[in-house]
């Protein structure tokens, strides 16, 4: 039962997909049920791309998965019970086919009843039918007999095991969301923090001697957990208090010396790369993006998934042609339209499409919402030159290194802009990493007045000139509070409900340092 458990779970984190529908609950909280793992931006791409190798070959073969129509029975062929929902969940996630939702309702039910036959339901268990349920809810295709039987499955469901045990941070976590349950959610918040706390080194090595196998399959659960947050509460990019002690830079510690640690031990064979996949989906590490690229397609076995896809995405290379501007820099907009950008927000509801328009060459905000606008790619190595204008008492920020979904300034990095000419330097003010780094001087132009800013990202180098002068030259491997921090993402813009314009936006794409060298 523990090889069965193991496979089990490395299945989720590649295969993990949850969307429904938003709610509120009695305390005000917003539930975000569109997406844990990818975003409908992601589900977009891989609509388009489906008649694309390598993902063509892959799809077929998850098409295969899913057409097999022999009864299974749990006791005997669990594992083919777990790949069934696993594949049909995909499926009903990305494409919906005639008859998938009630195959999965089927498999999810055999799955109910004999995981309650066993002596209380496994965390696995519990977990796969939460993402499966919030699958096909997305779909608005439950029915709703079914969804009444299968909250109430997970209500009653013992949420119980060793207080080590790392799958009890995301399974309360993933029932908390199913049925908007405040305390189960933060409990399983809880255990990722405890667990960060106890059972690792500052090096993000186990204090516990275990076999490469056995750390994969206890970091699986904390990344898992880790998406969860990144889309239902502020543990890790909202909260400064976890932000700065316990959030991402504990968890890319782990992830960073697992990785090292595979790199070592290449006779090692693991199957299982779904840790890998959420991490450089967290964390964008190039690294680790070109590793799982390099290893299997994408929906190969169970471990595989839509998440490798949106990895894809992310490894875009290539400008799109807007040609090159007079200082050499190649121009990021057409200057017509928002073609090459998306909108991004913490809060999808907030995302007015529009908002930000071009006129004349020039971004415009109409100042009523509270989201960003980012490059439709992602860019590690790069300077950005930009000219922006910000009205009295406005507040503004250019984002660098940014996921998508997440929050900006605490994933990545946003380089403040506000309304405060004048006034003394500061953590959250004008040039400011904000809430990270304070610059040097402000230098900031009264509101009204068009300012001049060059920000050049040459990882771990960072520096920010402003109006001419640098305001921030630092080394970001040398400060605690850059530690976890993306070094790979999207560039954005920000409109925080206020008036602003952008214009000249223009990038320059550098040689990562050591190629530099060569």
């Amino acid at each position: 039962m523990n090889s069965l458990r193991r496979r089990a779970a490395a299945s989720l984190a590649g295969f993990a997909l949850v969307f429904c529908v938003f709610a509120i609950t009695a305390n005000a909280r917003l539930w975000r049920h569109e997406g844990l793992l990818i975003d409908s931006l992601d589900m977009t791409y891989i609509q388009e791309h489906l008649n694309r190798e390598p993902w063509k070959s892959a799809w077929e073969d998850l098409q295969k998965r899913c057409q097999d129509e022999t009864e299974i029975a749990p006791e005997r062929e669990f594992p083919l019970l777990y790949d069934r929902i696993a594949a049909l969940s995909v499926r009903c996630a990305i494409q919906k086919q005639s008859g998938d939702v009630k195959r999965l309702v089927q498999a999810m039910k055999a799955l109910q009843s004999y995981s309650q036959e066993r002596s209380g339901s496994a965390l696995n268990d519990i977990l796969l039918g939460a993402i499966a349920f919030e699958n096909i809810r997305q779909n608005e295709a439950t029915p709703p007999d079914f969804q009444k039987d299968i909250q109430q499955w997970l209500a009653q469901a013992r949420l119980e095991s060793s207080e080590n045990d790392p799958w009890l941070a995301p399974v309360r976590m993933a029932v908390g969301v199913v049925n908007e349950n405040e305390p189960l959610y933060q409990q399983g918040e809880q255990v990722f923090i405890d667990l960060l706390k106890n059972q690792y080194n500052d090096d993000g090595s186990p204090r516990e001697s275990l076999p490469l196998e056995v750390q994969v399959n206890r970091i699986s659960p904390l990344l898992i957990a880790a998406e969860i947050a990144n889309h239902h509460s502020d543990l890790f990019y909202g909260n400064d208090l976890y932000h700065y002690s316990f959030g991402p830079k504990n968890l890319h510690r782990l992830c960073v010396y697992l990785f090292g640690e595979w790199k070592k031990n290449r006779e090692v064979k693991l199957d299982r790369w779904g840790w890998l996949e959420l991490a450089a989906k967290t964390y964008g590490e190039p690294e680790w993006l070109n590793a799982i690229g390099q290893l299997r397609p994408i929906f190969d076995n169970w471990f595989g998934g839509p998440v490798t896809l949106t990895h894809a995405r992310q490894l875009e290379t290539g400008l799109l042609d807007f040609g090159l501007a007079p200082d050499g820099f190649f121009w990021l907009y057409n200057k017509k339209d928002l073609t090459g950008w998306q909108y991004s927000a913490r809060k999808p509801h907030n995302i007015d499409p529009n908002d930000f328009y071009v006129e004349d060459g020039v971004f415009y905000t109409k100042g009523a919402s509270d989201h960003w606008l980012m490059t439709d790619r992602m860019y590690d190595y790069f300077i950005l030159r930009l000219e922006y204008r910000i009205g009295v008492g406005s507040n503004s920020g250019i984002l660098i290194w940014a996921p998508i979904p997440g929050r900006p300034s605490k994933a990545g990095f946003e380089v403040q802009l506000l309304d405060d000419a004048g006034q003394p330097p500061k953590i959250n003010g004008s040039g400011s990493l904000y809430n990270v780094v304070a610059p040097t001087t402000n230098a900031q132009k009264p509101a009204g007045e068009w300012n001049e800013v060059e920000i050049t990202c040459d990882n771990p180098h960072l520096k920010v000139k402003l109006n001419g002068q640098i305001v921030q030259d630092i080394n970001l491997d040398q400060f605690p509070e850059t530690q976890g921090h993306r070094r790979r993402g999207y560039i954005g813009l920000q409109d925080h409900s206020h008036k602003v314009a952008f214009r000249n936006v223009r990038i320059q794409c550098l040689l990562p340092a050591e190629l530099r060298r060569q």
